[in-house]
């Protein structure tokens, strides 16, 4: 006999299974879009994979935003951005350079776990190239890969101001603004090291035994680039796809994996833990180097070799680390 009782009883069982389909269909989602390569990625190749669709980021007047710069964009530039968006209304909480987002597997993992803490919502990219100005707003749900499948509104120009005020035009025709108190000057994000269990300068005599993982990227040329310069690897070395997560490789019976960090020589050293160099002059606007290691999944500790061996050109730093391993641990 059908009851009052259980149809409440039915209805909120199909109502469960409803959300808990649409939650694995989000963690499915996150874990496709989760890419882990072992170069990092570059601008270009970040900004060439969206797809504007003129829709703002719901929550871009009412949530927190995180400001990402490329290089190129001055601090005068910021503050101008700064300046527009508290009158638009939109919460920039602080300021980061790209290389904070891109700039290897472990740096953007420890980015986006500052994201998680401040609980961000939207953000907005600011690009110079040459003499154009490109603003992206994008919804920020978990991943920097997930922006792809989000909302993006972008538009493009000479002038920064124009672009911002068209901004504020156009924002404050669709969304209604909630968020009240902004920050007057962009907060810069602290670089700060991301090495949680530990930092070596020199290579461990577990890697004559251990297999390396190296993840490929999916693009085909600078993976069999990649390949051939790992044929000096002098140890056990295996080639994973770039979905695998740190935990999921671990799993799979790996101790270590090959990683990079892809930014300005002062980042890269704040974020291993080296000293910085004295004259910060101009610093997040110079030139990206690469700079390659070893690191230990079960307990991550970071295996950086005993010589600085960053290099403008990611196969030639590779060279140089591997270079460096072989003669440290007197490998064949």
């Amino acid at each position: 006999m059908v009851t009052t009782s259980n149809v409440i009883w039915y209805f909120t069982f199909f109502a469960d299974m409803y959300r808990f389909i649409l939650f694995v269909a989000f963690i499915c989602v996150c874990k496709a879009n989760a890419k882990a390569q072992t170069i990092p990625l570059t601008p270009a190749l970040f900004f060439s994979n969206i797809k504007p669709t003129n829709q703002f980021p719901e929550k871009l007047l009412s949530g927190r935003t995180v400001l990402v710069y490329t290089p190129g964009v001055t601090d005068k530039d910021l503050q101008l951005v700064q300046n527009q968006f508290l009158q638009t209304g939109i919460d920039a909480v602080f300021a980061i350079d790209i290389q904070h987002l891109l700039g290897g597997y472990d740096v953007a993992s420890h980015t986006l776990s500052q994201f998680s803490k401040r609980e961000i919502h939207v953000l907005a990219f600011v690009q110079k190239y040459l003499e154009t100005y490109t603003i992206t707003l994008a919804t920020y749900a978990g991943s920097a890969r997930l922006i792809l499948l989000s909302p993006v509104w972008q538009i493009s120009g000479s002038s920064l101001y124009e672009l911002l005020l068209q901004v504020n035009r156009e924002a404050l025709n669709s969304l209604k603004k909630q968020n009240l108190l902004i920050n007057d000057s962009p907060e810069q994000a602290p670089e700060n090291s991301i090495i949680s269990g530990g930092r070596v300068e020199s290579f461990t005599a577990d890697l004559r035994v251990d297999r390396m993982a190296v993840r490929l990227s999916g693009r085909k040329e600078e993976d069999n680039l990649l390949q051939e310069i790992c044929k000096a690897y002098p140890f056990k070395i295996e080639f994973v796809a770039d979905s695998l997560t740190d935990v999921q490789l671990r799993q799979k019976g790996f101790w270590y994996v090959l990683n990079a960090v892809a930014a300005n020589e002062n980042l890269i050293k704040s974020k291993l833990g080296y000293p910085q160099s004295e004259s910060k002059d101009n610093q997040r606007n110079t030139g990206i180097v690469y700079k390659f290691y070893a690191k230990k999944l079960e307990n991550e500790i970071y295996y950086l070799g005993r010589s600085w061996d960053a290099d403008p050109y990611w196969p030639k730093a590779l060279e140089n680390f591997i270079n460096n391993l072989r003669k440290e641990l007197q490998a064949p």
